[in-house]
């Protein structure tokens, strides 16, 4: 004959806590732990705010912090509520790769590269800033645009080459940021990654890339 299941009616008035606690702790838990998963999930959709630009910043050495706090104004400084949240909000992945820091920690040189490689396949950093070391990654990777997506997505921009110009801009050709200096002393640039086919006809993809295109013709183009 099967056990019987004790009914919580059953259980004695005095042992209806221990009863719960034995039968339906985990449970309890479980849901607990699976509400706070969906409020932070929502919260996290909803409710966290959306970058108005999106920059990827690879070099062969890291940013200082005194350079990286000058990098940080100077983009916040320009920058304009494009989405039109209320908020102006700059999202920079920094990340440092050279053959040295290679030799001397393979795995996390590797984790470096496989990051950056994650970070260009998604598109979502419009802005691409690198030095020489850095900067045959992009070009193997095929983001780098020409400055022909300015006049297709009808933004103005000084530059007195042809369209079919790749953009490469230096620092030091650029006025927010030409104080801010390499730990090594190397140039550095702001280049474009090229729009994906669907963003020239998506209208909420396109508007983002234009707005984005805005942001870099307003720091050139002082």
């Amino acid at each position: 004959m099967a056990d019987h299941m004790i009914k919580l009616s059953e259980v004695p008035k005095g042992q209806k806590w221990q009863y719960l606690w034995d039968y339906y702790r985990f449970p309890a838990l479980a849901a607990v732990i699976g509400l706070i998963f969906a409020v932070s999930l929502i919260k996290t959709i909803f409710f966290t705010p959306k970058a108005d630009v999106g920059i990827i910043f690879t070099t062969e050495l890291s940013l200082s912090d005194s350079e990286g706090e000058k990098f940080d104004k100077a983009v916040n400084d320009a920058l304009e509520d494009y989405n039109g949240d209320g908020k102006k909000l700059a999202e920079t992945t920094r990340l440092a790769y050279s053959e040295t820091s290679a030799q001397s920690d393979l795995q996390y040189a590797q984790a470096v590269l496989t990051k950056i490689s994650v970070e260009l396949a998604a598109g979502n950093d419009i802005l691409q800033i690198c030095d020489d070391k850095l900067y045959p990654t992009y070009e193997g990777n095929g983001c780098l645009a020409t400055y022909r997506v300015f006049s297709d997505f009808g933004v103005d921009i000084k530059h007195t080459g042809d369209d079919s110009e790749i953009v490469k801009i230096p620092f030091s050709e650029i006025k927010a940021f030409s104080a801010i200096k390499s730990a090594n002393g190397a140039e550095m640039y702001l280049t474009v990654r090229p729009p994906m086919e669907k963003w020239y006809t998506n209208e909420k993809q396109r508007k983002n890339y234009t707005d984005q295109l805005k942001f870099i013709a307003k720091l050139v183009n002082e």
